[in-house]
């Protein structure tokens, strides 16, 4: 939903400028440049509430950097040849944002796994602080996995 609202002010814009030409103005699906802009926004609203934690050095082991587009990630776990970027280098998120809950229930909603098999899945992109916690908020009462 993101990625459309960015695109509908992206076409305002165009549209209001008598000099920019039609090519500017997008229609049809969303392209996946749009889709990964809409998601750097979120994980960085998310990571706004960790600014003073992370001053702190509360996640000192984590090997903590910002890249080139302002996200804080996770340092390197694997062998660069093995894996991307995004999984080497997850995006650190907190637990009780939203953006990670929805994140945990994607991934949790995708054949429903048990605790490891959500977390495995989510630290693919995203290092969700505490993330067992929330998969265990989308797992049933009785423990079972369906």
């Amino acid at each position: 939903m993101t990625a459309y609202v960015f695109r509908f002010c992206r076409n305002l814009r165009a549209r209001s400028c008598r000099e920019r030409e039609d090519k500017d103005v997008y229609i049809g699906p969303l392209n996946a440049d749009e889709i990964d802009r809409a998601e750097e926004h979120w994980v960085k609203k998310a990571q706004a509430g960790l600014s003073t934690k992370i001053a702190k050095g509360e996640f000192k082991t984590l090997s903590l950097f910002t890249d080139d587009k302002g996200i804080i990630r996770v340092g390197g776990r694997v062998d660069p040849s093995l894996v991307s970027y995004d999984e080497r280098h997850a995006a650190l998120l907190p637990y009780d944002h939203w953006i990670s809950m929805l994140i945990t229930r994607d991934a949790h909603q995708s054949g429903h796994p048990g605790i490891s098999a959500t977390t495995a899945k989510t630290r693919r992109r995203y290092w969700i602080l505490q993330d067992c916690q929330a998969t265990l908020s989308f797992l049933p009462e009785d423990g079972s996995t369906s």
